[in-house]
This record gives C-alpha cells, structure tokens and sequence, in this order.
C-alpha cells in the first residue's frame, strides 16, 4: 500500500459515504499500525493499543469496527481467549493508482523491518501523540474559528438577500424618485450604525407607502431629504399632516391657475375680505423684505397715519 494514496482515497470515499468521527479515528490508528507493520497483509492488535491511538473506549470500538467492516475498509477476525484480533486493511486504489503516485517515506524511522510484536507496538505508544495536531484534523480552536467565521459569512449574506427582497416587494409602487430617497435614506442608516432589521424595513416602507398615497411621492422625499439635512434619526412624517405647503399644493393641482384661491381662504375655509387681503398682502410683504426695507415701510405707514389724523 501507499499511505498517502490511500488516505486522499479514503477522503474522497468520504465525500459519497460520510463517517463519523469516530470511524475515522479508528480507520486512521490501523493504517497507522499497518503501516509500522511493513504493510504486512494481517496484523494483530490488542484492544487497549487501539483505544489508547483513537481515544475510543473499549466497549464502543467493537461497533466501531463492525461498521468499518461494513463499509468495506477492513477485515477481522477474533481469536479466542486474551488473544488479541487480527485485522486486515483493504485498499482502497487500485495498483496503477498506487504506482503512478509520487512515493512518500512512512512513518517507521528506525528500519524497514515489519514489526510484528505486540510487544514493540505497545512500546513505541507509550508517548502519545495529539491527533488534533495532524495536518488531517486541525487544532480544535482553528476549526471552532474557521466555522464561526463561515457561519457569520453566511448569516450575513442570507440578512442581506432577505432584506433586498423586502425592498424590492415593498417599493414596487414607488416612483423611482421615491425609490432611490428611500435606498439613501436606508444608506445614510447604515451609516450611523443604525441599519434595518427585516421588521423594521417593513414597517418603513409601509409607511412610506401609506404617506405617499396620501400626500404625493414629491412631498414624501422632500421630507426625506429634510431628516437627512437635519441628520434626524428618524423621518419626520408628523411635518406632511401639518405642512401648509402640502395642502397649497394639492388645492394648486385641483384647481386651474386663474381659479385658485387665496391661500389664507384655504384656512379660512371662505372667500376674504378687503380688510383680510389687505393684511394678508401686508405680511407676505414684510415676510420678504430685509430689516431695513421693513423700518423704512414701518415709518411710511406711521406717517400716513398722522397725516390722515391732521386732515
């Protein structure tokens, strides 16, 4: 046999019929001794030998090879009395896979002699060797971290499909105006450390929605963009029930240019007098003039005034 040949077709057997790990544990402590063995075609090993290279108490190895024999990687045969059982690997390359892989050197380190006393197998594991440190079974932590590591990957990228998902449901009626303030405002969330959860993003885009069908989609970005400028943490819906300019606008839209009416009879709720379009006309002037305009116009009307009472 070839070790390496043999464990690569061991891995890839595994891909099509998974094992548990304590199979496999056993699996690689027999080619382990097969291999110390001279590749010796049977070899006897005692049951304390294979726990002491696997970890797998005693009462439970017996299942465990019997499901290896099952599987077609190994034979044996119970000897009776204290005698220990022999075991045979089955290979799993066939003998052109084996000769047209690149030879590697085993494990024996002393001589190419088959060991094939019980005695010298028990002697060489005395000092045991931590499988975790095999270049087949990574450090317990390194797995740990590298599988969290995945796992956090993953969660993340199905987060982030299912809130793609919810967007694009719920701002299917929306302009595409309305649709790139929303992703803004979603972006400038991100930001501050405060981006959506799945509930969350319902609920915005709900009333998103609710508020644009009652108010226009150009009234609904222009608040969106306001919180933004005024870096809120939230959209300030309440200023669409109570904005004078939304209702101007939607009154502005109903009616024709030379049909509108007054702005201060929309408040009103009825046509104004003299005495009113007056004051009205007085304060939308003096909302437009500079501080010295307005002193100038004051002073104007205070004279008026007086010269009225003189005559």
């Amino acid at each position: 046999m070839n070790y390496i040949t043999e464990i690569k077709a061991f891995y890839d057997r595994l891909e099509l019929f998974p094992l548990e790990a304590t199979h496999i544990s056993l699996w690689h402590g027999l080619m382990s001794i097969a291999n110390r063995t001279g590749w010796r075609e049977e070899f006897s090993v005692p049951m304390s030998t294979l726990e002491f290279k696997t970890g797998i108490k005693r009462t439970n190895l017996y299942k465990v090879r019997n499901k290896l024999k099952q599987a077609g990687l190994i034979d044996f045969k119970e000897r009776e009395g204290k005698q220990s059982s022999v075991y045979k690997m089955l290979p799993l390359c066939s003998p052109h896979e084996r000769n047209s892989d690149i030879s590697v050197t085993d494990e024996r380190q002393t001589s190419d002699t088959p060991v094939s006393d019980e005695a010298n197998i028990n002697k060489q594991n005395k000092t045991k060797q931590n499988k975790n440190n095999s270049p087949l079974n990574p450090p317990e932590g390194e797995n740990a971290e590298k599988n969290n590591s995945e796992n956090r990957e993953e969660k993340k990228k199905i987060k982030k499909d299912e809130l793609n998902q919810i967007f694009v449901d719920g701002s299917s009626s929306f302009t595409n105006e309305l649709k790139q303030a929303v992703k803004n405002w979603i972006a400038y969330k991100i930001e501050r450390g405060e981006d959506y959860k799945p509930t969350g993003l319902k609920s915005l885009l709900s009333e998103i929605k609710n508020n644009a069908q009652k108010y226009g989609d150009g009234e609904v970005v222009e608040v969106i963009n306001q919180s933004m400028a005024a870096n809120y943490t939230g959209i300030t819906f309440g200023k669409l029930g109570n904005s004078y300019n939304s209702n101007f606008n939607k009154t502005q839209q109903a009616h024709p240019p030379e049909q509108q009416p007054h702005p201060c009879a929309l408040q009103a709720n009825r046509e104004l007098t003299p005495e009113e379009w007056a004051e009205f006309e007085r304060l939308e002037k003096s909302q437009s003039e500079t501080p010295l305009e307005k002193k100038l116009r004051e002073a104007r009307e205070k004279f008026n005034v007086q010269h009225q009472q003189n005559v």
